[in-house]
């Protein structure tokens, strides 16, 4: 992908489309769209497979704004992250459809994953540490996203939309089995296991 990116971007530059100083930057910004756009499209076809298009998205939008701004586990492979989307996208699903939680089960899931992010997100990098500035803005951020999600999740279980509902708490589940599993690896950096990115993209990760 990012070989394909860099040669779309040599030809844009080529034909003066793009300034040679940036390269880089754009070959970033499109690597990281294109991805970006592979999930989308992923899910979509994930969600028609199962007949929760609506459901998929629900799930996706709610993990990339929650995560976005509360971290925690990132492969540094493209493609094991690409996979952990899917992988998660295709559990939450059948999860959803099967109803294996209850509402109030879900509830209290739900009520225990934002107790946990308010406690620990944002996790930064071990090779990125977050100053205060930058936690005190990531969780700000958390925090509305979390009220706002509150609030949409009340509507859901208000007008009996149960599916969409589930699909909104398996996200936040989701988020917060990442961050957990992002707090231990940083704190734990070296037991063997290859460094891992804990940036705020989702992608989906």
């Amino acid at each position: 992908m990012e070989r394909l990116s860099e040669k779309i971007i040599q030809y844009m530059i080529e034909n003066n489309i793009f300034p040679e100083d940036d390269k880089e930057i754009y070959a970033f910004g499109l690597t990281q769209m294109v991805r970006a756009l592979l999930n989308i499209i992923t899910t979509i076809f994930i969600g028609f497979c199962f007949g929760k298009v609506i459901e998929s998205g629900v799930f996706v939008v709610f993990t990339i704004l929650v995560r976005t701004n509360s971290g925690g586990y990132h492969s540094d492979s493209p493609v094991c992250c690409y996979l952990i989307s899917v992988v998660s996208t295709i559990i939450a699903l059948y999860l959803v459809i099967t109803q294996v939680c209850s509402t109030n089960l879900m509830i209290v899931l739900l009520f225990v994953s934002f107790v946990v992010f308010i406690k620990y997100a944002p996790i930064g990098h071990i090779n990125k540490v977050l100053d205060k500035v930058e936690i005190s803005t990531y969780k700000r951020r958390l925090l509305l996203i979390l009220l706002s999600i509150a609030f949409i999740e009340s509507i859901f279980i208000a007008f009996q939309k149960l599916y969409l509902f589930s699909a909104g708490g398996y996200a936040c589940i989701f988020s917060m089995l990442m961050l957990i599993v992002g707090k231990y690896r940083l704190d734990h950096p070296y037991n063997g296991n290859k460094e891992i990115n804990y940036d705020s993209k989702f992608i989906g990760k």
